[in-house]
């Protein structure tokens, strides 16, 4: 059976950039906070926010952005 050439719309074009740059944030922000675990001490509540905004990148990541239901 022939399959029919699908064409990315607008709205999942723009998701999955976002996702993108969502994951890549998040791998930055975590080695970021191992680097500075690593690296200093006494810097914990920077290590939290550091690891609390890769969590956050990684569940927007995972947030489908296509809205309707045609998938």
């Amino acid at each position: 059976m022939a399959h029919k050439a699908l064409h990315e719309k607008h709205v999942q074009k723009t998701g999955n950039i976002l996702r993108s740059v969502l994951i890549w944030a998040g791998f930055l922000l975590a080695a970021a906070a191992g680097l500075t675990l690593l690296l200093t001490s006494g810097y914990e509540r920077v290590e939290l926010a550091l690891v609390i905004g890769a969590v956050l990148c990684y569940g927007f990541a995972l947030r489908d952005f296509d809205i309707d239901d045609d998938d």
